[in-house]
């Protein structure tokens, strides 16, 4: 057996995850829209071509099967910002109460600091009760911060509006003009391409398409292990509305970056401010357990629906989210997996 090493395979895989990192950084943005818009598309072929096949327009057939996604997909995000609107007036209501309830837990927590700072030899006591007073003291002008940003937020968000409002009606329309031509446009790529790259792309197109269903699957199953683990933890602390909220918080935990802890370690701190130290100590452990699956399972998951080593899985999606960031840690490792079936192909 020959020891020598490939290094003509290993160029092939420098300069596709090298292209990859270039599209998705230069590329992908303004492109986005007429990705999603294809990806639309791919997602109601086959209703399209059961349409097709009985005497249905392709036009016709492609409005009706996009229009009925684009449909559902508007009536769960409906029914999503419906109860998230309720829960947030439902908060609004409880604020005032919530805030006076935590005058108690705050001066017991600055008495226990002083009492700290206080047997604290002398110079490292000053130190101490110099950040102390220094942390009570900018509570107000926190706040003010906070009241600050949140307003330039706002105005950020108004001003990106037109842009955000012309992208989802591009998306939208990419979505139906693609679906009423995605033959036309198949057969014009496949007469303007060599034979052995036609058949090359065609097989890369089919192994894209079962891995980035196999991504989604693995997202579901970890969103699904996310909240078993958080709806039985809440359900054992006897948490209201236990199965909505391990709902919204494997919604929260499938976003790059975020995590269970988004929602659990702010959670736990307030229920230790409030004195109820039990409930902190179980959030905390709820938000390691989920923590602790997603992190080990993640790389396996997706490895195995993409085709993916374990290894290569997570080395790609740190890579991805160093380098690129959040859509460099969804998009990377389907370049390497695409990268991954042309190398098996030379």
């Amino acid at each position: 057996m020959s020891n020598a090493f490939d290094w003509k395979k290993l160029l092939w895989w420098a300069l596709g995850l090298l292209g990859a990192a270039l599209a998705v950084r230069f590329l992908l943005p303004p492109l986005l829209p007429f990705v999603f818009g294809l990806g639309l598309a791919l997602a109601a072929e086959r209703p399209v071509r059961t349409l097709t096949g009985r005497g249905l327009r392709r036009g016709l057939a492609a409005a009706l099967c996009v229009g009925a996604l684009l449909l559902l997909a508007g009536a769960g995000l409906w029914l999503l910002l419906r109860r998230g609107v309720y829960e947030l007036q439902a908060l609004g209501r409880e604020l005032p109460s919530l805030l006076r309830g935590l005058a108690g837990p705050m001066a017991r927590l600055r008495a226990w600091l002083d009492g700290l700072a206080a047997r604290a030899p002398d110079g490292l006591g000053a130190t101490l009760q110099a950040y102390v007073d220094a942390l009570f003291a900018s509570g107000p002008a926190m706040a003010g911060r906070l009241s600050e940003s949140a307003l330039g937020w706002a105005s950020s968000l108004a001003a990106g509006l037109p842009g955000a409002v012309l992208a989802v009606v591009t998306a939208l329309l990419s979505g139906f003009l693609i679906s009423a031509e995605l033959p036309e446009l198949r057969r014009w790529l496949h007469r303007r391409l060599p034979a052995a790259w036609a058949q090359r792309l065609a097989a890369a197109g089919a192994r894209i398409k079962q891995a980035l269903g196999g991504w989604v699957r693995a997202q579901l199953k970890l969103m699904a292990i996310t909240f078993a683990i958080v709806t039985l933890g809440l359900l054992l602390i006897g948490v209201d509305y236990a199965l909505l909220l391990g709902l919204l918080i494997a919604l929260v935990d499938a976003l790059p970056v975020f995590g269970v802890g988004t929602i659990l370690l702010p959670w736990s701190v307030l229920s230790f401010l409030r004195g109820n130290s039990r409930c902190g100590f179980a959030l905390i452990g709820i938000y390691g357990a989920a923590a602790l699956s997603r992190t080990v399972l993640e790389p396996r998951l997706v490895g195995r629906h993409m085709g993916l080593s374990p290894l290569l899985a997570l080395a790609s999606m740190y890579l991805g989210y160093h380098f690129l960031g959040l859509a460099g840690m969804i998009f990377t490792p389907v370049a390497a997996m695409v990268v991954q079936q042309f190398g098996r192909a030379e």
